[in-house]
């Protein structure tokens, strides 16, 4: 059971607001940038901010590693208010100064790591936090991690900021951090990138301080058409092996010719956010250059989930997994009132019975049980799973009552569709 109730959101929502990245006058040429720490990271979304918990504790006290150096943590569960300490001087122990009060599941410190004979701040916070409890004592503790500051410098006049993404203290151009140019959402830091309207070759210093630029030259792109045609849609991060893009921003404009593989994306509507995740049965994207892409990828989802059948009485656990058109994985929040599940007892397409899944008072999904009514008929009878992606809609998944085998759970099956993963079409050259 949960006892940490609060935001739904938990730090999601203050990533929401709206990219926006320059376009530089002048011709493009080589440089070097400098780059400064900055503390704080505004409103940026990147991967860590938005993806599955990182940091995890059992019981109330454990360790992150910070840049390679372990940092204590604990959890406080007192009658005022929740509370997270981090052995913030790395001096060893905790004292009650060392700890926050938790606010809508979040928390932000300040590191001052051994640096020499000095220190250097790191800047980190932990989010989307939840205690567990055992009886009435907490048996762990679960979020994520992410950095709270950054590297920031300029390109060609275009504000650009680096994110430590595995808070190993260094920055690597293998995909492990990211790089956000203007305020648009950050991608995966590789050799190249699109700044403005031109594609650079970058290489990152190991500290981040000093990027060295140069145009890259005959880069061929395909348009790639948007799979998630909704404005809740605030990126949608592909990379291959040389860069990352962002298909909210560059899929009308294009994007380099190749080999692409999924990143993360981002849905939020009103207070309510949606990641959303690769999984392991993707398939790999081929974008083809001066094409029209289309994308295996979004429309139509489904909903796999868990039931049983025993003793005449149907039970639907409170978890289900929510997948996309190209095997992606949406993130819905079943605990928000806008998502809570439906359960649907169905007589071939006739609802026989309907009932949205209760809470407990720490706002945890309960599971589903119904007796099966004597007038359904087992042979057309069913069980249906239905919630709502944030600013896609309503989505379900169903099982007849013949697939559930008595007191065990069924398995979930791959439902993704057969099609090819990318359809290109060919752009015509206009007529003289």
């Amino acid at each position: 059971m949960r006892i940490m109730p609060g935001a739904v959101v938990a730090g999601l929502s203050c990533l929401l607001s709206a990219a926006s990245v320059g376009v530089c006058a002048s011709a493009p040429v080589p440089g070097k940038a400098t780059l400064n720490y900055e503390l704080g990271v505004g409103n940026v979304i990147f991967p860590s901010r938005v993806l599955h918990g990182s940091f995890s504790l059992d019981g109330t006290v454990g360790k992150v590693d910070i840049a390679g150096t372990s940092v204590a943590v604990a959890f406080r569960n007192p009658t005022l208010g929740k509370r997270l300490g981090v052995d913030c001087k790395c001096k060893g122990s905790l004292n009650d100064a060392d700890f926050v009060l938790i606010k809508d599941r979040s928390a932000s410190f300040v590191i001052k790591l051994p640096d020499g004979d000095k220190t250097r701040d790191v800047a980190i916070t932990f989010s989307d936090l939840w205690a567990w409890t055992s009886g009435n004592a907490v048996s762990s503790v679960s979020g994520r991690v992410s950095a709270a500051s950054c590297m920031k410098g300029t390109i060609a006049g275009i504000d650009v900021r680096l994110f430590d993404e595995n808070l190993d203290g260094k920055f690597t151009q293998d995909g492990s951090d990211s790089i956000s140019i203007g305020n648009a959402p950050a991608v995966p830091l590789l050799k190249r990138v699109c700044i403005g309207t031109t594609f650079y070759d970058l290489t990152v210093s190991p500290d981040g301080k000093t990027i060295d630029y140069a145009p890259a030259n005959d880069v061929k792109t395909g348009l790639v058409e948007l799979p998630i045609k909704s404005p809740a849609l605030k990126c949608l991060v592909f990379a291959s092996d040389d860069g990352a893009y962002d298909l909210v921003a560059q899929g009308k404009t294009g994007i380099p010719a190749g080999q692409y593989h999924f990143v993360y994306g981002l849905l939020a509507q009103g207070g309510d956010a949606c990641p959303i995740e690769p999984t392991q049965s993707m398939q790999k994207y081929d974008i083809a250059a001066d094409s029209n892409n289309k994308l295996l990828f979004g429309p139509t989802c489904h909903v796999e989930f868990s039931a049983t059948l025993a003793d005449g009485k149907v039970a639907v656990k409170p978890r289900a997994k929510v997948l996309g058109a190209g095997g992606e994985h949406y993130d819905v929040d079943i605990r928000t009132s806008a998502a809570r599940p439906h359960v649907v007892l169905l007589e071939g397409d006739k609802v026989i019975l309907e009932n949205v899944m209760g809470q407990d008072p720490d706002g945890d999904v309960l599971g589903f049980s119904q007796t099966i009514p004597r007038q359904m008929s087992a042979a057309k009878g069913g069980v249906a799973f239905t919630t709502v992606i944030p600013g896609m809609g309503n989505v379900a998944g169903k099982k007849s009552l013949d697939e559930l085998t008595n007191g065990t759970t069924q398995a979930q099956t791959d439902n993704k569709e057969d099609k090819p993963a990318v359809v290109s079409t060919p752009i015509l050259a206009k007529q003289p």
